[in-house]
């Protein structure tokens, strides 16, 4: 749950959450379409990133003897990945729209509404 956790504010923290990068991955999506190394650079890094999520999330629902098909373990990281694509993307744009620590505190309880775990007490330790 630690590291699922830290995952979570890791990836909606800074420096990752930044108003840069959300611009440079804007103009970066535009060329996905266009150009296929830069699809095949996004494909890429997509799911590095999502297998990277899946596995925690497998780990945390077996050790809470909650296992999951591997057509579950898919869904459900594709939702968390959702979340945290959201909350980046909205923490970079309007960072003052935000109180310190709120977006990973949201991506914390939602990722672990997804899951049917209680992972706010992981993330007070990361």
């Amino acid at each position: 749950m630690a590291r699922l956790s830290a995952f979570v504010v890791g990836s909606l923290t800074p420096p990752v959450v930044d108003a840069g990068s959300v611009s440079l991955w804007a103009g970066f999506l535009t060329k996905v379409h266009d150009d296929a190394q830069m699809r095949e650079s996004h494909k890429r890094t997509y799911y590095n990133f999502r297998n990277r999520l899946e596995a925690l999330i497998a780990a945390v629902l077996n050790e809470a003897g909650q296992p999951r098909t591997a057509q579950e373990l898919r869904h459900l990281a594709i939702a968390c990945n959702a979340v945290i694509d959201g909350l980046w993307m909205e923490g970079g744009v309007l960072p003052s729209a935000f109180a310190p620590d709120e977006l990973s505190e949201i991506g914390i309880r939602s990722v672990g509404a997804l899951l049917g775990i209680d992972l706010t007490k992981a993330g007070q330790q990361t």
